[in-house]
C-alpha cells in the first residue's frame, strides 16, 4: 500500500520561511513594493522585520541558527527579513528584490552548515504518526532539520537501504520561480522538477512544497546503540562493519560514528565507535542476522528495543526511550553546538593503519574554537588517502565552502569547482537547466549553480 502526504509550505514551511534581502539600496522603496504587490485579505505588513527594530530583527535573524558559529552574525548588509505567511508574499518578495537589484537568500531549517541560507522533519513525522502506524518516509535523524532544504539536497536516513532517498518519493512539488510564478510538476517540466531534487532548491527558485510517498513498514522494528572503545576492540569492529555492512538484509541499517571520549585512566582520552542500527522486524530476527555476519560487536539481547517506526525516530535523536513524541514538536530555542562539517565518499574500505592514523588525529582535538577548525583540516588531509579522489566527492547537505566558493555567483570556472565535487556528471545538466529557468542568476549563492553562458 502507498499514501501520499503534500507537505504544505503553505501552512508550514512558509508560515516561517525566511527570505533574508541584502545589498541594502533604499529600504523604504523595497518595503513599499511588498505592501503594494499584496492584498488586504493577506496583509504582508506583520511578516516583515527591519533593522529600524533591532531587538525582533536580531531575533528574527538568529532564530532556527543550529551552529553557534552564526550566532552573532554581521547583519549590515541586510534590509529586511520576511517571514512569508502567504504565497503572495513569496512572489512579491522576489519579485520587488528582483526589480530593485536586491539579493535573496532562503531559508528553510537553519541547518545549512555553511549559514548560506520551516516545517521540519520532526513535525512531518508526527504528522505522519497522527495519520498511521506503520506509514513511514525516508528522510534524516535529525528531527530539526527544515523538509525544505533536506529534500532538495537529496537528504537520506536509516530506511536508505530498504526504500532509497528522500527524492525517490517526492511525487510533486510546488515552486515560485525567478519572475514570481507559482509553478507545479507539470509547469515547470521534468527537467526543473528533476534539478531541485538533489541540486539544491536554493539555485532555482523558492520552494513552497512537496508532494511525497508514503513507505509501509511493520509495526515493530529494532533499535540498537552500541559502544566499542579502542581498548575493546573498536577498530577491529569497525574494520570488520565496512566489509560486511553492504551484504546486510536490506532491512537493517547500521551507521558507526567515532567519537573522543573519556578513558579509562585519569585525564586521558581514547576513541570510541557507537554503532546505532535499525531493523525493520523483531529482536530475535536481529540477533540472529548479527551473530552470523558481525559477531564481533557482541551484540546482546539486552541492547535491543522494539518499538514503531515513529519512536525510532526519537531514539536517532538521541532521546532516551520513552521520550514522549510532543518532543518532536519543540523548537530550537538557541544555537547549538559551534561546528563545522565536512563530508567525503569512502568506496573502499579503510584500512586498520588508516583508521588508526585517523584516531591519533582525532586525539589531538580540543575544546578551543579555533583549534577546532585547524584540527578538522588536518583531519580532512589524514583522511584523503583512503577516499574518492579526482574529485575529492562531497555532499551537498553537508555544505563545506572550503572546496570552492563563487561569492560573486557569476563565475562559471569557481562554480565548477565546486560543482563538479557534489554532482560529477549531472553538474553540465545542472547548469543547462538553470540557464533555462533563471538566465539571469537571480537566485544565487556562494555554492549555487549558475547558469551555464553566465561569465
Amino acid at each position: 500500500m502507498k499514501a501520499s502526504l503534500s507537505v504544505l509550505c503553505l501552512v508550514l514551511l512558509v508560515s516561517v520561511l525566511e527570505a533574508a534581502v541584502t545589498t541594502k539600496p533604499n529600504s523604504g522603496i523595497f518595503i513599499g513594493c511588498l505592501r503594494n504587490r499584496t492584498s488586504p485579505e493577506n496583509p504582508i505588513t506583520d511578516a516583515i522585520f527591519t533593522a529600524d527594530n533591532t531587538t525582533t530583527f536580531l531575533s528574527s535573524y538568529v532564530s532556527y541558527t543550529r551552529n553557534k558559529r552564526y550566532s552573532s552574525p554581521n547583519y549590515q548588509k541586510l534590509i529586511a527579513i520576511v517571514a512569508a505567511k502567504h504565497v503572495s508574499h513569496v512572489q512579491a518578495t522576489v519579485i520587488c528584490a528582483k526589480t530593485n537589484g536586491i539579493q535573496l537568500r532562503i531559508r528553510s531549517g537553519g541547518h545549512d552548515y555553511e549559514g548560506l541560507s520551516y516545517t521540519t522533519l520532526g513535525e512531518l513525522y508526527t504528522k505522519i504518526n497522527e495519520a498511521s502506524q506503520t506509514l513511514a518516509f525516508p528522510a534524516g535523524v535529525c528531527p530539526t532539520v527544515g523538509v525544505g532544504g533536506h529534500i532538495s539536497g537529496g537528504g537520506f536516513g536509516n530506511l536508505m537501504r530498504k526504500f532509497g532517498i528522500t527524492v525517490d518519493h517526492v511525487i510533486d512539488a510546488q515552486l515560485i520561480n525567478c519572475n514570481g510564478k507559482l509553478l507545479d510538476r507539470a509547469t515547470m517540466g521534468e527537467d526543473l522538477f528533476w534539478a531541485i531534487r538533489g541540486g539544491g532548491g536554493a539555485s532555482f527558485g523558492v520552494i513552497l512544497s512537496w508532494k511525497i510517498n508514503l513507505v509501509e513498514v511493520p509495526k515493530i522494528l529494532t533499535v540498537f546503540k552500541v559502544r566499542k572503545t579502542l581498548e575493546q576492540g573498536g577498530t577491529d569492529v569497525l574494520y570488520k562493519w565496512q566489509l560486511v555492512a553492504s551484504k546486510f538484509p536490506e532491512d537493517l541499517f547500521i551507521r558507526a560514528w567515532p567519537q573522543i571520549v573519556k578513558g579509562t585512566k585519569l585525564g586521558k582520552r581514547t576513541i570510541a565507535v557507537v554503532f546505532f542500527a535499525q531493523f525493520l522486524g523483531p529482536t530475535d530476527k536481529l540477533m540472529a542476522i548479527m551473530s552470523q555476519s558481525l559477531p564481533e560487536l557482541g551484540l546482546r539481547r539486552d541492547d535491543c528495543h522494539e518499538m514503531s517506526w515513529f519512536y525510532t525516530t526519537l531514539f536517532w535523536a538521541n532521546y532516551p526511550v520513552g521520550t514522549p513524541k510532543r518532543v518532536l514538536l519543540d523548537r530550537p530555542s538557541s544555537p547549538g553546538e559551534f561546528f563545522k562539517s565536512k563530508s567525503d565518499n569512502i568506496k573502499k574500505p579503510i584500512p586498520k593503519e588508516g583508521l588508526e592514523k585517523i584516531w591519533k588525529t582525532m586525539l589531538k582535538f580540543n575544546f578551543e574554537t579555533e583549534n577546532k577548525m585547524t584540527m578538522m583540516k588536518e583531519l580532512y588531509e589524514v583522511a584523503g588517502p583512503y577516499v574518492s579522489s579526482n574529485p575529492r566527492e562531497a555532499l551537498l547537505n553537508f555544505r563545506d565552502v572550503d572546496i570552492g566558493s563563487n561569492p560573486s555567483g557569476v563565475n562559471v570556472d569557481e562554480a565548477k569547482i565546486y560543482g563538479y565535487k557534489y554532482f560529477l556528471g549531472n553538474l553540465k545538466r545542472l547548469m543547462d537547466i538553470k540557464a533555462k529557468c533563471d538566465a539571469e542568476n537571480f537566485f544565487k549563492n556562494e555554492q549555487s549553480i549558475s547558469p551555464a553562458r553566465v561569465m
